[in-house]
């Protein structure tokens, strides 16, 4: 989730809040949304924008909003940002030098054949990006999890 905002000479800077990875299938999950919006609205007051970032393995529909209502009253209507990376292509995302769309590529829609390209272009990013070794080791980390390469596409 992401609150702000703190205003800077540059504009607007806004402060991200993780609330855990729902990489698995949870009925409640929407719930689960609104408990972290309203806990995090309550203990800072600020504007929040709520995203799920979902990295199923298999591309599935989530539902993006919890509805409370009687049959007299709507009483909320929350919804959130849901991003489904199975059902993101991995090569819109290599053009923009982020080390975070990076490392989630490999948990984005490609064919079995892009990997080693993939592969190349996650390097590719980092190099461009000289991190330091702290945080190269995080995304790579990451990436290496996600994404394994059998010994002969490593050696392509």
């Amino acid at each position: 989730m992401i609150t702000g905002t703190n205003e800077t000479k540059r504009g607007r800077k806004y402060n991200p809040y993780s609330c855990g990875n729902p990489s698995r299938l949870s009925k409640d999950f929407n719930r689960r949304m609104f408990t972290y919006f309203s806990r995090i609205y309550q203990k800072h007051q600020r504007n929040i924008l709520p995203i799920a970032v979902f990295s199923y393995d298999t591309p599935r529909y989530e539902p993006n909003s919890l509805t409370i209502q009687f049959p007299f009253a709507d009483v909320l209507q929350f919804k959130y940002l849901a991003v489904e990376l199975k059902k993101k292509n991995w090569r819109d995302f290599i053009k923009h030098d982020n080390p975070v769309a990076a490392a989630l590529i490999s948990k984005m829609g490609y064919n079995k054949n892009e990997k080693v390209e993939i592969k190349k272009e996650f390097l590719r990013i980092m190099v461009k990006l000289e991190l330091d070794m702290a945080r190269e080791s995080l995304l790579n980390g990451f990436f290496e999890t996600y994404l394994e390469l059998t010994e002969e596409e490593e050696d392509n």
